[in-house]
C-alpha cells in the first residue's frame, strides 16, 4: 500500500519515463541521461567524442519523443478535448 496518493502519481511518472527512455534510439537515450544528469551539450560532446550540435540534434529528437509519448499517456493536454 502507498502512504500518499501523490506517490502513485509519481511512480506512474517514472514507470512513463522509463518506457519513453526504453523506446528511444541509444544515442538519443545516452545524451538524454546526461543531460539529466547536469551536463551541458558541450561537455556530452566532449565526453562522447560528438559535436555539440550533434548532441543537440540528438536532444531536439529525445524530447520530441518524450513529449509524443506523454502526450498520448495523458500527462498534457493536446487541446482536442475542447
Amino acid at each position: 500500500m502507498l502512504p500518499h496518493p501523490q506517490d502513485g502519481t509519481a511512480w506512474e511518472a517514472r514507470h512513463d519515463l522509463h518506457q519513453v527512455l526504453r523506446g528511444l534510439p541509444h544515442r538519443q537515450r545516452q545524451v538524454l541521461a546526461w543531460t539529466f544528469s547536469g551536463y551541458t551539450p558541450a561537455e556530452i560532446a566532449d565526453q562522447l567524442g560528438m559535436t555539440p550540435n550533434a548532441v543537440s540534434a540528438s536532444l531536439k529528437k529525445a524530447r520530441r519523443a518524450a513529449i509524443k509519448h506523454l502526450t498520448d499517456a495523458g500527462y498534457f493536454a493536446t487541446g482536442e478535448e475542447a
